[in-house]
């Protein structure tokens, strides 16, 4: 009995704690404070780790900050958690592709082909992994894939000036 009313107040200390640290990120994302941001995030992630939604988020802020390490590691959490999200598998392929880690790219593009075979960074990894290799049709064929016109596509880009 004494067990279960312990159980009863830390759950409901853990979802104190999440809420308190959600109105704190909230506060942080309206004044565009990167760091209170992640801050806030980790204490949520803290006190609440099964939710995949709060370690892609950090996992996005981390990139803001240039830390790609930690945000790998926080789509790892989150792609543990739900291994159905492509969105976050893309991110781990395109960093895993930027960090050099082809390797990591080329496990997650295995998971890729058979979730989401049309999906972006297919293209990516298969760009660069033709690139290493020094087969520059077939990696050309993949940057032409990449809409490589935005501006925004800088992982496109950077393929595209390396072939």
């Amino acid at each position: 009995c004494l067990c279960l009313a312990a159980l009863v107040v830390s759950g409901c200390g853990n979802q104190w704690k999440a809420r308190r640290a959600d109105a704190a990120f909230q506060q942080a994302l309206a004044q565009n404070d990167l760091i209170g941001e992640r801050n806030a995030l980790l204490k949520l992630t803290n006190a609440d780790e099964d939710v995949s939604e709060y370690w892609t988020r950090l996992a996005k802020v981390e990139l803001e900050l240039g830390s790609y390490g930690g945000a790998y590691q926080h789509l790892a959490r989150a792609h543990e958690l739900d291994r159905t999200d492509i969105a976050t598998l893309s991110m781990m392929t395109e960093l895993a592709v930027i960090n050099g880690r082809l390797d990591l790219a080329d496990m997650h593009l295995k998971e890729l082909l058979v979730i989401a075979p049309s999906d972006r960074a297919v293209a990516v990894a298969r760009g660069f992994d033709a690139l290493r290799e020094g087969n520059y049709e077939k990696a050309q064929a993949n940057a032409t894939i990449l809409p490589t016109q935005s501006p925004n596509d800088s992982i496109g880009n950077v393929l595209q000036t390396r072939i």
